[in-house]
Parts: C-alpha cells; sequence; structure tokens
C-alpha cells in the first residue's frame, strides 16, 4: 500500500499517476498566470478502476497493493 498526501512534494509513483492521466490536477484559476498563493484551493481528481474521487489539499490518496486508488479526506 502507498500513500501521498496532497499538497506535499509528489511522490515518483503519484506523480506518475499525472503523467498517466489517473489524477487530473485543477486550479481554482482558469485564467492569467499561475498564483502559488491559491494552491490551496486546488482539486485532484482521482480515476480509479471503480470509482473517480476528489481530493483536496490535506487529504491522503491511497493506492492499494491490487492498484486501486481510493481518498481518505484529511
Amino acid at each position: 500500500m502507498k500513500k501521498y498526501q496532497f499538497g506535499t512534494a509528489w511522490a515518483d509513483w503519484a506523480w506518475d499517476l499525472v503523467g498517466n492521466n489517473k489524477i487530473i490536477l485543477d486550479s481554482p484559476q482558469h485564467n492569467g498566470p499561475f498564483d502559488h498563493s491559491k494552491d490551496s484551493e486546488m482539486l485532484f481528481f482521482v480515476y480509479g478502476s471503480k470509482n473517480i474521487e476528489i481530493g483536496h489539499w490535506g487529504d491522503t490518496l491511497i493506492q492499494d497493493d491490487d492498484g486501486n486508488l481510493n481518498v481518505e479526506k484529511g
């Protein structure tokens, strides 16, 4: 089982999920330069094999030994 807390430095395995479109990042900003002061408002859409969950800053992403993804609320 692997765990990663949203809002901390990305673990390699979790960042690979972003690269494979299993996690989609969404910022509250839709136009203009990126503003890191709004990072804590970012949403993380997690696409598991049997579910879609929304993670927030401080929530924990869990990948079980079978590769299933879940979000534990912070």
